[in-house]
């Protein structure tokens, strides 16, 4: 992670309303957290469906909570695509967050991601 930046700057002008709603709910203490959680997992989602920021950010919410194993919760107009997409957390140690997005081609298969990294 980089240095902490104004992260309820960037929560209210690019996340839901909300997210925003949540944000504001938060101790200080959680507000780096939660807002890298919630920055990883919207650029995972967008980079997935290959829109990149043509995807308006605030057009669907995850969760901001780092804890959350399914972290997409809504995505406006398309409530069926919540349900079509696995948003799961990349464990990469304390310093770093990666969050993947994946489309589930059929929902009764159970999901096996491996992911491996070389340094």
């Amino acid at each position: 992670l980089r240095s902490k930046p104004k992260a309820a700057a960037l929560v209210e002008r690019f996340f839901s309303t909300n997210e925003k709603v949540a944000f504001r709910t938060l101790e200080p203490d959680q507000e780096e957290a939660a807002f890298f959680a919630g920055w990883t997992r919207k650029e995972a989602f967008v980079k997935a469906l290959g829109q990149g920021l043509r995807f308006p950010l605030d057009r669907f919410d995850v969760s901001l909570s780092p804890r959350d194993q399914n972290a997409l919760l809504r995505v406006a107009g398309a409530p069926e695509e919540v349900n079509r997409w696995s948003l799961r957390d990349i464990e990469l140690g304390p310093d770093f967050r990666a969050a993947l997005a994946v489309e589930l081609m059929n929902t009764n298969v159970a999901e096996a991601i491996s992911v491996r990294f070389r340094r």
